[in-house]
């Protein structure tokens, strides 16, 4: 798998041999930590230092909308149910990041427009005070 540098063999040959809606898991070696692996319709990894390897029944929804039980860690049914805010805007910034060249695009774009609004003023301080016009008249 890419970008698992950090998971040893054992693991990443563990996750590759996972069949949908099976787990794995792994403790770290004082025992403070705990590494579970699920397989849903994608690989899940959750690293925590609280949870057990207790496997319940949860509903998950199928591709035409009928619910299903399956069997899924408890770590990652709590975990599913307690994820918000800052958990949800990771996943929004995922779906909407800018990449480096509309960042660059939108920064000259900027710089454009601001460059366009300083020029008139420029040549109205160079025009005679004759040229210019009053737009409040004097008359009531």
């Amino acid at each position: 798998m890419k970008n698992r540098a950090i998971l040893s063999e054992n693991v990443q040959n563990g996750m590759k041999e996972l069949k949908k809606h099976e787990s794995l898991f792994y403790f770290s070696n004082n025992n403070k930590m705990l590494l579970t692996i699920w397989k849903d319709s994608k690989i899940l990894i959750l690293l925590s230092n609280i949870g057990n390897t207790e496997i319940n029944e949860d509903e998950r929804r199928t591709n035409n909308g009928f619910k299903v039980k399956v069997q899924c860690p408890q770590n990652i049914i709590n975990y599913q149910k307690s994820s918000k805010g800052v958990d949800f805007m990771d996943q929004m910034i995922q779906y909407y990041q800018i990449d480096q060249k509309q960042k660059n695009s939108i920064l000259e774009l900027c710089i454009i427009c601001s460059m366009l609004s300083i020029i008139p003023i420029i040549f109205l301080k160079q025009l005679p005070n004759r040229n210019r016009t009053s737009l409040i008249s004097s008359n009531y």
